[in-house]
């Protein structure tokens, strides 16, 4: 595999850095999305699906000829006094010659947390995780989560390393009427400790 961690000087990706460090893209997309959500900050039902997608081309300034490609859903269930289980299914592709820093890069939009943005990187990357978010006191929740993905040079070759992460948090209600918390998530990763601190859930 082709797949980029960052940890490993001799991967050939390395090599392409140098000559894109200084250059224009230019492009047009396309973005559409699907909303059913009850709360936009604080969801426990509904759908919440994206798709973008972006044409960069040489004969409107661009230094690379490339497709890009990400699309995601996300779905809640209320089960009442017991809370709110989400799930999200994320993907990317990206042409043979998109340039290192618009590659697909595993760790961004929380997917999956304790991954560093850009330490996995490649053509190809899906991720999958659901958390189940529960009221504890008062103002007072908390989260559990796991998920699941893979990076690689293509859709029909992905990495035979599986990426996972399973963590738990802590959630504040700072505003009851719009449903905004105040969050705190951990988990360990590749023998690492990484916490996150945020406005909101991870998606």
């Amino acid at each position: 595999t082709t797949s980029l961690d960052t940890g490993d000087l001799s991967n050939p990706l390395f090599d392409r850095i140098s000559k894109e460090l200084s250059i224009d893209t230019v492009g047009a997309g396309l973005i559409g999305q699907y909303d059913t959500r009850d709360n936009d900050f604080g969801p426990s039902r509904g759908v919440f699906a994206a798709l973008k997608f972006y044409h960069f081309d040489k004969a409107i300034g661009s230094d690379f000829d490339y497709n890009t490609m990400d699309a995601s859903w996300n779905q809640y269930f209320d089960i009442g006094r017991y809370g709110v289980v989400g799930g999200r299914v994320s993907g990317c592709a990206a042409s043979d010659d998109t340039p290192f820093f618009d590659l697909c890069q595993f760790g961004q939009n929380n997917d999956l947390r304790g991954y560093v943005s850009g330490r996995y990187r490649d053509h190809a990357m899906y991720a999958a995780q659901v958390e189940y978010r529960s009221p504890f006191f008062h103002r007072f929740g908390a989260v559990v989560f796991t998920g699941i993905g893979q990076v690689g040079p293509d859709w029909g070759s992905f990495s035979s390393k599986l990426l996972h992460s399973t963590g738990a948090g802590v959630r504040f209600l700072a505003s009851e009427k719009n449903r905004v918390t105040a969050s705190v998530d951990y988990t360990r990763v590749g023998g690492e400790n990484a916490w996150y601190f945020y406005i909101g859930d991870a998606f």
